[in-house]
């Protein structure tokens, strides 16, 4: 599976630093967490491993399970990292936004996304940037209307959705011509969330629904 990050709060892997918040995903038997650094976890023993540094402030981290890659979110440096899993040697890191903070993936183009939560003290910082995998750079950086939250990929029509905060909507940006956001549909004020096992899911399917009624 690859496309969206998975975040737990309050989970149950033993982490000796006792982090306030982590996103979790899992690969082979491996998880890894975002604090300040990626941790590293046994998923068959709930044990911790180590960690790998080096991630400024690194606020999640996305596996695609189906190319072994893994990308981290890294606020403190304004970069995503990106790296095959057990090569935490053959880290690279890209350039984009200010303060990206949730990923998404498209395995197909070989396309990140990396929702940037800017600096509200810099009027137009909100962005999506877009980075191409292969190239080890990006290729777009789009401005949003305001502050995002989370993103994820649909791979079934080649979207990718980004949850925007205030104005609340959904920001989508098309994976075969990602240099601008293609649609915007107002969602609920409500603290919501895109991505798998977050407090909206509906509203990923309302702007399906409603993209396939326009398009």
């Amino acid at each position: 599976m690859c496309g969206a990050e998975a975040w737990r709060r309050g989970s149950r892997w033993s982490d000796p630093r006792g982090a306030r918040r982590r996103g979790v995903r899992a690969l082979e038997g491996r998880g890894y967490t975002a604090n300040n650094a990626v941790d590293v976890i046994d998923c068959a023993t709930h044990t911790y491993r180590g960690s790998i540094s080096g991630l400024e402030a690194v606020a999640g981290a996305l596996v695609c399970e189906e190319q072994d890659l893994v990308f981290t979110s890294n606020r403190g440096e304004n970069t995503v990292g990106i790296f095959p899993a057990e090569q935490e040697a053959a880290l690279v890191k890209v350039k984009v936004g200010p303060r990206p903070n949730g990923l998404a993936y498209d395995p197909g183009r070989g396309l990140v996304v990396a929702a940037n939560v800017g600096d509200p003290s810099r009027p137009g910082s909100f962005s999506i940037s877009v980075v191409d995998v292969g190239a080890q750079a990006m290729v777009a950086d789009i401005p949003v209307a305001g502050r995002t939250r989370w993103a994820v990929f649909d791979a079934e029509i080649g979207w990718f959705y980004v949850n925007i905060a205030d104005p609340p909507q959904i920001a989508i940006v098309e994976s075969g011509n990602p240099d601008h956001v293609a649609r915007t549909f107002p969602v609920s004020a409500r603290p919501a969330r895109v991505g798998p096992g977050c407090g909206d899911p509906e509203a990923v399917l309302r702007v399906r629904w409603q993209g396939a009624r326009r398009a």
